[in-house]
């Protein structure tokens, strides 16, 4: 089955009635309708196949391992949603302003019922200004960060915090967006209730959430049916203000999401497409990319960093070795303790930078076949609209 004839029965399975859908469904040929259910067990999503089909016109093998599924994933989110109330309630007690986003929001909120939407972390984002104090009221109620508490305005989350098997990732930004400034998105949330310091955000800042989370890793690592039917389950719950969604993405320095969404016709129905009014030839990039993608989907992520636009340049190794070679990092990376073994330390440093030199090295020297290059291309052109007007 190839992807656009995917993507269409996954649009036919979302946006058509009922009756319809199960009309058109006993239609198709009983392979394609194989092929189709395994692909989407395998995207996690089956269930929805069994919510909007019913147990009638499914296998009854799939249907029995589909409920299985389904109470399981029901069971676990009553127990995580008592576990995450109560870091709901440190929040509020301690005046923190928190937004808890992706799949802790979306399946709870958006989805009809969270066993369509398994998520494994809890994603909040914070106001930066009170990341110290988030920090301080987590470690206070038993939680202990993966790594030591790494401040960078690098990446968009700060090191993770667990606790009871529970794994928290607090977020200062958006994915892909360390660049912009983000005291900006509260201007785009609303407290829950009047008074409240748990806010919500709005649908327009929910789809560019989904959006650059998608953006992430040059757009290689996102899974295509998750993004599709998270706009779609957000477009469906509140009305999209497109003109309001691209001024905010202008002002935040962002690509436009209405371009990256209308790039799957297959999927959503040409209506909605239309009040995105996405730009062509941006929607053409994006298709390539979509198309290509798989093919360096195991390249390294050294070649992925040079590969990046502007690379080489003062303000890229400013951002590279800050990361990359501060010592918590190196830590990490190494296994080592967060003090001592300074010895060990140095001998750390002297690995990585003969390890990265080498791939310089063979950068420098080596032809880089043309796709890997156009791939990157690509990507800048759509990165790159953020500065634009479209």
């Amino acid at each position: 089955m190839g992807r656009e004839e995917y993507l269409r029965l996954l649009g036919k399975l979302f946006y058509c009635q009922k009756r319809e859908l199960r009309e058109y469904w006993q239609n198709l040929p009983v392979e394609l309708r194989e092929e189709f259910l395994t692909k989407l067990i395998l995207e996690d999503a089956g269930i929805l196949a069994l919510s909007r089909l019913g147990p009638q016109l499914l296998p009854e093998e799939t249907v029995a391992k589909l409920e299985e599924e389904r109470i399981f994933l029901l069971t676990n989110s009553l127990k995580q949603e008592s576990a995450f109330r109560h870091v709901f309630q440190l929040f509020e007690e301690r005046g923190i302003r928190y937004a808890p986003i992706k799949g802790i929001d979306l399946a709870y909120r958006i989805y009809p019922s969270p066993s369509l939407r398994p998520f494994g972390d809890w994603d909040f984002l914070f106001h930066p200004q009170e990341m110290d104090r988030v920090y301080d009221c987590l470690r206070k109620d038993g939680w202990r960060e993966i790594t030591e508490y790494h401040k960078s305005k690098n990446h968009h989350h700060y090191s993770p915090l667990v606790k009871d098997n529970y794994w928290l990732e607090p977020h200062w930004t958006l994915p892909c967006s360390e660049n912009s400034p983000a005291e900006l998105l509260w201007n785009y949330m609303t407290p829950q209730v009047p008074g409240s310091f748990h806010y919500l955000l709005s649908p327009e800042l929910n789809l560019l959430l989904v959006a650059r989370h998608a953006a992430s890793s040059t757009y290689r690592g996102m899974r295509l049916t998750k993004m599709l039917l998270d706009a779609a389950f957000i477009m469906r719950k509140d009305p999209i203000d497109w003109e309001k969604c691209r001024r905010f993405c202008k002002e935040f320095a962002q690509p436009y999401p209405g371009n990256l969404f209308g790039s799957f016709p297959e999927f959503f129905p040409a209506e909605t497409i239309a009040c995105m009014n996405p730009d062509a030839e941006l929607v053409s990039a994006y298709r390539r990319i979509f198309e290509t993608r798989k093919m360096f989907s195991k390249e390294s992520f050294g070649e992925v960093v040079l590969m990046e636009e502007n690379r080489f340049s003062p303000a890229w190794f400013k951002r590279h070795f800050s990361v990359y070679f501060h010592p918590k990092t190196m830590r990490y990376k190494y296994s080592l303790p967060a003090r001592g073994r300074y010895g060990a330390l140095c001998l750390a440093y002297i690995k990585d930078i003969f390890s990265k030199m080498g791939r310089l090295f063979n950068f420098v020297i080596g032809k880089r076949y043309q796709g890997m290059a156009d791939f990157y291309r690509l990507v800048e052109k759509v990165e790159g609209s953020r500065t634009s007007k479209r």
